[in-house]
């Protein structure tokens, strides 16, 4: 008797898990052709399992292990189960997956609402560097990438200073703008420097306001530099 229920919960999970048309109406898994693409700001974790020999017992094994896709090999009888979350995951979990081939290889299997799935996982992160806590008796602002992905970077350069000691005042020149999109990896430190504004003339017209100081942005491991603002210049009598 136990024997004939395990059959039976077989064919009743094997309907739900495969059949995208037909009397099973809460299908789960539908084939997907090509390859698929997980991009490396989800974190994803791909676990094989040797032994499979159908494509039938790879979609069973993913709805038991809850994954948003598998892939069965054929020539090898590999299950490859595909795991998606939305919370960052450790160095390696965010890269970039083709899952499956071209060839008739692979038969690679998702759930019905993948690419609806994925939307939320895909996460936009923002942060803002001033110069508090920077300057001649400040430090260097670090940040660590939890989410590979493509970062775009913003630079402004600071203003340089006034000349307070004509009339009207010369005013310091404004700091340069630097944009630009960098590729960055889990677990990469960067090292941010935010420029501080030139202070302004001190003892008469003749002489300059102080000139702004660059921003720059380098990765802290290498010192390699990603972008760079340059500041920028002090007033003097009669130029800004």
């Amino acid at each position: 008797m136990r024997q004939s229920k395990t059959l039976l919960l077989f064919a009743i999970g094997f309907c739900c898990v495969m059949v995208s048309e037909g009397a099973c109406n809460r299908t789960r898994y539908v084939q997907h052709n090509g390859v698929l693409v997980v991009n490396s700001t989800i974190s994803s974790q791909v676990l094989n399992a040797s032994g499979v020999t159908s494509v039938e017992a790879c979609a069973m094994l993913c709805g038991m292990k809850s994954c948003s896709a598998a892939v069965f090999w054929k020539s090898s009888d590999l299950c490859q189960l595909v795991t998606v979350s939305r919370e960052p995951g450790f160095a390696g979990n965010n890269e970039w997956r083709l899952l499956g081939s071209e060839t008739a290889e692979a038969v690679v299997m998702k759930l019905e609402n993948f690419e609806e799935l994925m939307k939320p996982r895909i996460i936009n992160v923002t942060r803002v560097f001033t110069n508090n806590g920077t300057g001649r008796i400040g430090s260097v602002q670090l940040v660590t990438i939890d989410i590979a992905g493509c970062y775009r970077i913003q630079l402004a350069g600071a203003k340089g200073g006034d000349n307070t000691y004509v009339s009207p005042d010369e005013l310091g020149g404004r700091g340069a703008l630097a944009a630009g999109n960098v590729s960055l990896s889990v677990g990469v430190q960067l090292s941010i420097v935010v420029g501080q504004a030139g202070g302004p003339s001190q003892s008469s017209g003749y002489s300059s306001g102080g000139g702004g100081g660059g921003s720059f942005v380098y990765r802290t491991s290498n010192n390699e530099l990603l972008m760079a603002a340059g500041g920028g210049g002090g007033a003097s009598y009669g130029y800004s």
